[in-house]
Formats: structure tokens, sequence, C-alpha cells
């Protein structure tokens, strides 16, 4: 067994977005009930078995939200405030611990969007702000900026599954309109 997770007063999370460096996870924001939301940063190192909680989230309250890493930096943002989509993207040191806010997204707001990293770029498809998404946007963070690559072939969705393997992405499930 490991320790379980204590944020949100011990209540549990979902929506949240999780990503791993340094041999550390960490689970950024989330929700907490129906009408409840967070904007905590949690840190779990396993070899000890503990979590630490960090600076909130800059972003502020916020599920629904994506991740991806890139040259051990997590770049953190999209997802939803109490039903306000957001684009915003924060970049998260984890040796000093600081966010800085980077370009926004250029594929507009959006939540429950899919991530996966090639090489040195992020990848951002599918999603939803209100209607559903096919769209895959790939992200330089050496010049900070956004650039549309292609349209999913299969139906619009949110909540997929994204993965990377031998530098292809790959991308599926989640809910759609069939």
């Amino acid at each position: 067994p490991r320790a379980d997770y204590p944020g949100a007063g011990g209540a549990g999370i979902y929506f949240a977005t999780a990503f791993s460096l340094d041999n550390k996870g960490y689970i950024v924001c989330g929700k907490i009930g129906s009408a409840a939301y967070s904007k905590e940063v949690w840190e779990y190192k396993p070899s000890i078995n503990s979590w630490s909680q960090l600076s909130d989230f800059p972003g502020g309250l916020r599920y629904q939200l994506s991740s991806f890493v890139i040259n051990q930096k997590a770049y953190v943002g999209l997802g939803t405030d109490q039903n306000i989509y957001r684009k915003d993207i924060w970049e998260f040191n984890p040796g000093s611990g600081a966010w800085v806010q980077k370009n926004n997204f250029a594929g507009g707001e959006r939540g429950a969007a899919s991530t996966f990293t090639l090489g040195e770029r992020g990848f951002v498809c599918l999603g939803a702000d209100g209607g559903l998404k096919k769209d895959l946007w790939e992200y330089n963070p050496y010049q900070d900026s956004w650039t549309a690559r292609a349209n999913f072939d299969g139906s619009e969705r949110k909540e997929a599954i994204a993965f990377a393997i031998n530098d292809k992405g790959y991308a599926g499930t989640g809910n759609g309109y069939t």
C-alpha cells in the first residue's frame, strides 16, 4: 500500500491533471464535489512514500486541466473554472517550485483535452468548449509558440487517452457524439 492522497481535505479528487518529473509524481487542481474545485498542487515522493503540498496553482481553481512534460519542466493549463473554459498555460520547474505563465494555447479555450510529448515538443488534442474538438496543436518551448498540426481522423471527442511510443503520438477512446 502507498500513502493516501491527502489533498482536498482528504475528500479525494477527480478531473485533476497529473505528471511525473525527477522520480516524483504531481497532482494539480481537480474537482472535489459537484460544485467544489481545487487549486492545490501535491508532490508524491515514492522513495519515502510521502506527499507534500506545494504552492497553489497560479491559474486558480480548475478542473479538466491538461499537462505534458518537456526537458524536465511541466506545462499545465487549459481546463475549466466553474464552467468558464481557459486557454492559459503555465510552466512548472520542479527544482525551484516556480510557475511561469507561457503564451496562451492557440487552439482556444477548452477542458478535457488530451496531451502527449514527442521529443522536445508538447501536443494538445481534442477536448471540449461546450462543443467537442478534433484538432491537434504542437507547442515549441524554445519559441513559446503553438502551431496547428492536423485534425483527428475520428469523430470529435473529449476525455480521450493520448500517449507517445517510438516518436509517434496516439489518441483515442474518449467521450464523443456517437
